[in-house]
């Protein structure tokens, strides 16, 4: 199974039963040499879901780290995980 580090709204439960219909569980990691930044969503329903209008992204950043969560996905949830 692929496993996916998620470090903004896919940690959200409304995002992962909006996406997946069900909630995620994941091991808690850091990805290094990497700070967050914001971008503005514009998507009308990429904003339904999360309800937020600035999501965060991952910068590359030398000896920063971004703290999230590691989930295991189907291919198939991977896939509507890009298209979210």
């Amino acid at each position: 199974m692929p496993h996916l580090f998620s470090y903004g709204t896919l940690q959200l439960p409304s995002v992962q039963l909006s996406s997946f219909n069900r909630l995620l569980t994941g091991t808690a990691d850091t990805l290094p040499n990497f700070t967050l930044g914001t971008l503005e969503i514009t998507d009308p329903q990429v904003l339904a879901i999360s309800n937020q209008q600035h999501h965060p992204i991952a910068i590359p950043s030398p000896g920063d780290s971004i703290t999230g969560m590691v989930f295991e996905l189907t291919e198939q949830e991977l896939q509507q995980a890009d298209r979210y």
